[in-house]
């Protein structure tokens, strides 16, 4: 998996305050989970979308796990009053899995750093584990599903001992998020909702971070201009069109038909025009 220090995008950066936010507000109001998570597109966008099963993406573990009670978002999460050196595997198991790239936010140098662990009493013991190089990382990790979510979890990471742990920041607790980037479409006069499938890292405007009222009421949401995607900037990557191209041939059977480079996903088929700057995905109908 690669690494990298650029900028977060925008969107991630607003989901990051806001959990930094509520882990702050709601550190002490915590919900223990046995055995399972499950992040979802809630149903008050779901209620306008086709398909007879959404994605979405199922956390299992062994025992209990504590989130943050509050939260404004069925898909997102703040995990809190955990064992680090537990949890800790639980992330690393997901990053080897699903992960694509990570962003270093932030470096420290220091010589220890903390972590907690707790008794089959939930007790809490604080520990300063050594840090190898002296150097701890603030990083989000971006994860990619076969189901074609991507989803971003924030954390801090050191090296104790010849072993890499994933605990929470200094400045906030490990959150994930699971993105649903939406399409507006109108047929017979009504508006519906369709989730797409974009390429890892590629920015959105429109998705379940919107309120729904304004997407399904304001005309500019029909717009092409919404859905026209910036091209990944990245040096690593030679060709940002062939980028784009080989994501929907891999993962969502795209192939080019009389010039026009199209895709499909959850039973939809797409439309991709390719311009100078980035391209613009456009709803073919429904696959027969």
């Amino acid at each position: 998996m690669k690494k990298t220090s650029k900028k977060t995008p925008f969107i991630l950066f607003v989901m990051m305050m806001l959990m930094l936010v509520l882990s702050g507000c709601f550190k002490n109001q915590v919900t223990s989970h046995q055995g399972q998570i499950r992040l979802y597109l809630d149903s008050e966008f779901a209620q306008y979308m086709p398909y007879e099963e959404i994605p979405d993406f199922i956390l299992m573990f062994d025992g209990t796990i504590n989130t943050i009670t509050y939260s404004p978002d069925t898909n997102g999460i703040v995990f809190a009053s955990n064992d680090d050196v537990v949890f800790s595997g639980i992330v690393a198991n997901l990053i080897a899995t699903y992960g694509v790239i990570t962003e270093v936010v932030d470096t420290k140098i220091t010589p220890t750093t903390q972590i907690n662990t707790r008794d089959a009493n939930n007790n809490v013991t604080s520990h300063q584990y050594p840090v190898d190089d002296e150097t701890i990382y603030d990083e989000v990790a971006f994860l990619a599903f076969e189901n074609g979510l991507k989803m971003t979890i924030n954390y801090r990471r050191f090296v104790s001992d010849g072993v890499t742990y994933y605990v929470w920041r200094y400045s906030s607790n490990i959150t994930f998020y699971l993105y649903y980037p939406l399409m507006v479409i109108q047929e017979n006069a009504q508006k519906k909702l369709l989730l797409l499938a974009l390429p890892n890292r590629i920015n959105f405007q429109v998705g379940s971070q919107l309120k729904i009222k304004n997407i399904l009421e304001k005309e500019d949401y029909l717009s092409e201009a919404k859905y026209t995607f910036g091209y990944l900037e990245d040096e690593t990557i030679e060709d940002p069109v062939q980028y784009v191209k080989d994501y929907y041939i891999t993962y969502h059977q795209g192939h080019e038909v009389d010039d026009q480079f199209i895709f499909q996903y959850l039973g939809i088929q797409y439309k991709i025009i390719f311009h100078e700057q980035g391209f613009t995905i456009h709803y073919n109908g429904t696959i027969a």
